[in-house]
């Protein structure tokens, strides 16, 4: 499955925060302070973990490599048993005004009941049990893109997400477009010129060792999860109870 790398050029206007007018990214006072500890970001979602193994292992490699080579102070790492890939978002408490928030949803509900309503709406949902994916491109120093490891795998992975989208009556605005991908890491400052040109030279080294250990990853049934922040997701059940995905 090809799938389109993010330019170099977009990189470097994200990592040097020429998109943005805030004097850190979104994330700092939200999910992360700005010395990199972890803050309560409550909500639920739906994921596949990283299943321990060759794949699990490569990653974590990866991310160590990372750690080591990018700017001091520039990201806050997340747990090597927290590695997934998000199959459709769900809900983050903090994040309660359109379009972030479905408008059926009162804006007060609780997010307990909320993640209670959702795990009942998505549980009886026939999803397959497995999935194939291919890393595409580490990208921001932060994130590994990631896509169907063939066309009907790519298809069968958006095909869930319309399915839980159609059940939970919510499609964020970027549904159609969302790239599936693995977080490594969050970027807590901005980047000089300098050191995003170095970010994205060891990213692209580190995503060539990575392609070459593992061209594919096998992925479990999709989880249900809620967490309170981003360093554990609690499965609260798998979904689904079809045959794999068609090759």
């Amino acid at each position: 499955m090809t799938q389109p790398v993010i330019p170099v050029e977009e990189q470097i206007a994200f990592l040097t925060g020429q998109k943005d007018s805030g004097a850190a990214p979104v994330w700092v006072g939200q999910k992360f302070a700005a010395d990199g500890q972890v803050m309560r970001f409550a909500g639920n979602t739906t994921l596949c973990h990283i299943p321990k193994g060759p794949a699990h292992d490569a990653l974590c490699a990866a991310q160590a490599r990372l750690r080591r080579g990018l700017p001091q102070g520039a990201y806050a790492f997340l747990p090597e048993n927290s590695l997934h890939m998000t199959v459709m978002q769900g809900r983050n408490d903090p994040e309660r005004e359109a379009p972030k928030w479905p408008d059926h949803l009162p804006a007060d509900m609780p997010i307990d009941a909320v993640t209670t309503l959702y795990k009942h709406t998505l549980q009886s949902l026939d999803l397959p049990q497995q999935f194939r994916i291919q890393p595409v491109q580490i990208a921001w120093g932060n994130s590994l893109t990631v896509a169907g490891a063939t066309a009907a795998q790519d298809a069968a992975l958006r095909a869930a997400r319309d399915r839980m989208a159609d059940a939970l009556n919510y499609r964020a605005p970027d549904h159609a477009t969302y790239r599936f991908h693995i977080t490594l890491s969050y970027p807590i400052r901005w980047q000089t010129q300098a050191e995003a040109e170095a970010t994205i030279a060891l990213s692209s080294e580190v995503n060539a060792l990575l392609m070459q250990a593992v061209p594919e990853i096998e992925l479990g049934a999709i989880e249900f999860c809620r967490f309170e922040n981003m360093h554990a997701f609690e499965n609260l059940g798998f979904l689904g109870a079809s045959q794999p995905a068609s090759a």
